[in-house]
């Protein structure tokens, strides 16, 4: 859904600023000189260098992340882009930051069957500190991109890829010394505990009791966590959790997707028909439901 609402943006590239940082691709896409926001606008030059900063942060401090960044550069284009306008909202949240959006450059990709790992950082997300904005990397790019990398996106729940990228969060605000003591910081790790992880903490109280003490301190080990992460994906596979939960979202996502296309126009819904019809990261093929808007299209 996020993928129709960007595409506009991203075909326009006239004046895009861009470099390669870290063997990394940075955009910044042009401030729009006719809209209007509530707070003022990072040029897009300063935008770049936002990126490349946060990019030094994490590759510099964080190890562990910075060894599944060379994995993604390894399995095809790292791309991080500034957007000086607002993502759409996600899950009920309020505006978005960042987002990783495997989609966004599907129409400019000049290489054939090309795996692009592209994260988009809006105009709030960059202007916080370059330690903050790699936290927010960490879990968007590294986190979210290697689940790109390991094609997870179709048959894995949400809350389980969000547990697994947060986990990348946490580990970059171990290894940045983000303060942990502030409202926020409080909160995230509350989020990440009782709600994106409740299910994989569980797993480790009834099946391995004893590495709850990898979990249960100020600073867990990320590390070793991830390696479990393995097993109890696998786990949640085996028992059937999984498929019932995606089954269960593939349903409210028809009803919500024929919802929000409601006022769409033909070629929006023409484009999300070929995305049905050809299946893509995050959308599941369906020819009955591709065949379903191409008529609405059409008519």
């Amino acid at each position: 859904l996020l993928f129709l609402q960007t595409q506009a943006i991203a075909a326009q590239t006239d004046e895009t600023l861009e470099r390669v940082h870290r063997g990394i691709e940075l955009f910044a896409y042009p401030v729009d000189p006719n809209k209007k926001f509530d707070t003022s606008i990072v040029p897009s030059e300063q935008g770049l260098q936002n990126l490349a900063d946060a990019l030094d942060q994490l590759v510099t401090k964080s190890p562990y992340s910075a060894k599944k960044l060379e994995i993604l550069k390894k399995s095809g284009r790292v791309i991080v882009i500034y957007l000086p306008d607002d993502l759409p909202k996600y899950l009920g949240v309020g505006e978005m930051v960042a987002a990783f959006l495997p989609d966004f450059l599907s129409d400019i990709s000049t290489r054939e069957r090309e795996t692009v790992f592209p994260v988009i950082v809006a105009r709030h997300g960059i202007k916080w500190p370059a330690e903050e904005l790699a936290m927010i990397l960490g879990h968007e790019l590294v986190g979210h991109g290697m689940q790109h990398q390991r094609k997870r996106f179709r048959n894995t729940r949400l809350l389980d890829l969000e547990c697994e990228a947060y986990l990348y969060t946490e580990l970059v605000i171990q290894n940045l010394n983000i303060n942990k003591e502030t409202e926020e910081m409080h909160r995230l790790r509350r989020n990440l505990e009782k709600h994106w992880c409740s299910d994989f903490r569980e797993f480790l109280k009834k099946n391995r009791p004893s590495e709850m003490a990898l979990w249960d301190v100020r600073d867990p080990n990320v590390p070793k966590l991830l390696d479990i992460y393995e097993a109890y994906l696998d786990h949640s596979k085996r028992t059937g959790v999984t498929g019932k939960a995606i089954a269960a979202a593939d349903r409210q996502t028809k009803a919500e997707r024929r919802r929000l296309l409601n006022d769409a126009t033909p070629e929006q819904i023409y484009r999300v028909a070929v995305e049905l019809r050809e299946g893509s990261v995050g959308v599941p093929q369906d020819l009955a439901e591709a065949l379903h808007f191409f008529r609405i299209a059409a008519e």
